[in-house]
């Protein structure tokens, strides 16, 4: 459950530096249905990789790529998800990019 929680993180902690990035380098659009595109890009290729490195590099059945989602069980893929998904707007709020 640590290690869940230190990726988490982590990850939240890359993402908004990244996008932080992203708005300074003025590669980010400045207005709001363009940054959730954004936000749902990310958790869309994300979401993209785990299948593809799961199921062809690691060789895991799709059952068990599914259980990373079960918060119930201490897993916070789900929750680092959703939190991808605002980030973009957080930070472009956060930095006064757009109110």
């Amino acid at each position: 459950m640590i290690s869940e929680i230190v990726g988490l993180i982590f990850g939240v902690f890359i993402a908004c530096v990244i996008a932080y990035w992203f708005l300074h380098k003025a590669w980010f659009p400045a207005d709001r249905p363009k940054l959730y595109f954004i936000g749902v890009l990310w958790v869309l290729f994300t979401l993209g990789f785990e299948v593809i490195v799961s199921t062809f590099v690691m060789k895991q059945s799709l059952s068990s790529i599914f259980e990373a989602f079960r918060i119930d069980e201490g897993r916070l893929l789900a929750i680092g998800l959703i939190a991808l998904f605002f980030i973009p707007m957080a930070v472009a709020q956060r930095n006064e990019v757009i109110d």
